[in-house]
């Protein structure tokens, strides 16, 4: 079970949500107890791999924003893949990160139009 709970807390479940998920508890063999859950370990793993490559898609965004700003890198070139913390991928620290990109979307802009203004 460690591991199902752990890819539970890791996408920001809570205890109950992951009480709701488990198959009933079966006194069979753990072979079969390990049959039942397999479909939803196997649901669970599907979405940490995506919301994983959520993580790596903003963060990649962000870094490429500020490299950009900061003259580390040119326009449009690639930055490195970036390392997301796996022991955090919880929806509300998804949506910090899209908003931190937001608000570097905004200065990206800004940064690039201040020269035309003082023309």
């Amino acid at each position: 079970m460690f591991r199902f709970e752990s890819i539970c807390f890791t996408a920001g479940h809570t205890i109950e949500n992951i009480q709701s998920m488990q198959p009933e508890k079966t006194a069979g063999t753990i072979k079969q107890q390990l049959a039942a859950i397999a479909p939803t370990l196997e649901q669970l793993t599907k979405q940490k791999n995506e919301r994983k490559r959520e993580f790596v898609n903003v963060q990649s965004q962000i870094d490429q924003i500020c490299g950009e700003i900061t003259g580390t890198i040119e326009v449009g070139e690639q930055v490195t893949t970036p390392q997301v913390n796996e022991d955090d991928l919880t929806l509300e620290r998804l949506e910090d990160f899209r908003s931190q990109l937001q608000e570097l979307e905004k200065e990206k802009v800004f940064f690039y139009l201040l020269p035309f203004y003082w023309l």
